[in-house]
């Protein structure tokens, strides 16, 4: 193919490009972990550094006089992390270690009741915005992944430095869960249902997830 920087940026980049700066998370926390929505609310402004999942399948080799074939293996789903800006109320790391304390105590070694069974899966969503509508509403995000059966395992330390002046505390949170499905549906459970994203005509794109 001839370089052509017109048909670049005609067939290309034909909508400019996404931005990584341009994104939203969204947690929905435990009643355990959570003052109603407000810490949800506050950390769609405190999430300053997230990604969108990665998508693997494993592959399975298989060993033949000397030569390898693959085959298909199972999906996997690594671990999600999210970079939150720290404030001095403390709301949002309290939340999660209140969820991670919910899961397992300190002291006692045991799970809160209200955690029986599988009730400390949550649900969270993160937003790919566009230039375009980036200060609107998330329903005008261009991509949404949900992610079920999601629970945070690891909440990073906070470093103490007198010389580190003029800088904000950050903390970053580990959080697993069992898949994730395109699309964004606040009250998606994992049970099934559908959800919706908008497309980069502007269109709705529905998404039913296989279970």
């Amino acid at each position: 193919m001839a370089f052509d920087v017109n048909a670049f940026r005609a067939e290309g980049l034909k909508f400019d490009g996404a931005r990584p700066t341009l994104f939203e998370v969204s947690v929905s926390f435990p009643s355990l972990a959570s003052n109603g929505t407000a810490e949800n609310n506050r950390l769609r402004f405190l999430a300053q550094a997230a990604s969108l999942p990665e998508t693997r399948v494993e592959q399975v080799p298989v060993h033949y006089f000397g030569r390898t074939v693959k085959l298909e293996g199972n999906r996997t789903f690594a671990d999600w992390n999210i970079e939150v800006l720290n404030d001095e109320d403390f709301v949002i790391k309290a939340a999660f270690e209140s969820w991670l304390n919910g899961i397992n105590t300190h002291v006692s070694n045991k799970k809160d009741p209200e955690f029986a069974g599988l009730g400390y899966k949550s649900v969270a969503t993160v937003y790919q915005l566009s230039k375009e509508k980036a200060g609107n509403d998330v329903e005008d995000a261009i991509r949404a992944y949900t992610f079920s059966g999601m629970f945070p395992v690891e909440v990073s330390p906070i470093r103490l430095d007198w010389g580190a002046t003029n800088q904000i505390e950050t903390f970053q949170v580990t959080l697993a869960y069992d898949y994730w499905v395109p699309g964004a549906d606040e009250n998606y459970n994992g049970s099934g249902g559908t959800g919706k994203y908008l497309g980069v005509d502007g269109s709705a794109k529905n998404w039913s997830p296989v279970l």
